[in-house]
C-alpha cells in the first residue's frame, strides 16, 4: 500500500493513489476479460463497504485500488491508452473545479455511487456497440480510475488538503 506521509499537498496525494493503482495493476494478480470484470470487482467493494462502517483502512484502501486496477487493465484491453501523468492531472484540474464539497457532503458512499454511474454507462456503450455521444471511452475509463484515486485519499484522510493554484 502506497505511503500518503507527509503530504502536504492535494496534488501529491492525488499522485500516490494514481501510482498506487498503476501499479497494482502491473502485479499480474488481476485479471480482466471484459467491462463484466469490472462490475464484479464494484460490486464486491460495493457490498463490503457501502453499508459496513467498520472495515479497516487497509480492506477499504484495498478495495478502491483493486477496481481502480481493474478499470486500468480494462482500459489496456480496449486498446484505450492511461498512464498516471494523465489520470492525476486531469483529476488536479477537475478538483480546482469542484472543490472538496461535492466529495465532502457524501463521502465514500458518494463517491460508490458515482462510480457506478460510470461503469453503467460503460457496460451500455459496450454491450450496444453505439459511439458515445459525448464523453469518449477513455473519458470514461478515466473517470473511473480518478473515482479510485480519490476513493484512496478519502481514505487516507488526504482528499482535503489543499489543491496548489498552479497550472
Amino acid at each position: 500500500m502506497a505511503s500518503f506521509d507527509g503530504l502536504s499537498v492535494w496534488d501529491d496525494a492525488a499522485l500516490v493513489a494514481c501510482e498506487d493503482i498503476f501499479e497494482h495493476s502491473r502485479t499480474g494478480r488481476l485479471v480482466v476479460k471484459n467491462v463484466g470484470d469490472l462490475r464484479g470487482f464494484l460490486d464486491a467493494a460495493i457490498v463490503l463497504n457501502f453499508d459496513v462502517d467498520d472495515r479497516s483502512f487497509e480492506a477499504r484502501y484495498a478495495s478502491w485500488r483493486d477496481v481502480g486496477a481493474v478499470a486500468v487493465l480494462l482500459a489496456s484491453r480496449l486498446g484505450i491508452v492511461l498512464d498516471v501523468a494523465l489520470v492525476q492531472s486531469t483529476l488536479v484540474r477537475k478538483q480546482r473545479d469542484y472543490g472538496h464539497e461535492n466529495i465532502r457532503r457524501f463521502g465514500s458512499q458518494g463517491l460508490y455511487v458515482r462510480l457506478h454511474d460510470k461503469v453503467a454507462r460503460l457496460e451500455n456503450l459496450l454491450s450496444s456497440g453505439a459511439s458515445p455521444e459525448n464523453e469518449s471511452l477513455q473519458d470514461n475509463v478515466m473517470d473511473v480510475v480518478g473515482y479510485c484515486a480519490i476513493g484512496c485519499m478519502w481514505e487516507a484522510e488526504k482528499f482535503l488538503l489543499p489543491v496548489s493554484r498552479v497550472a
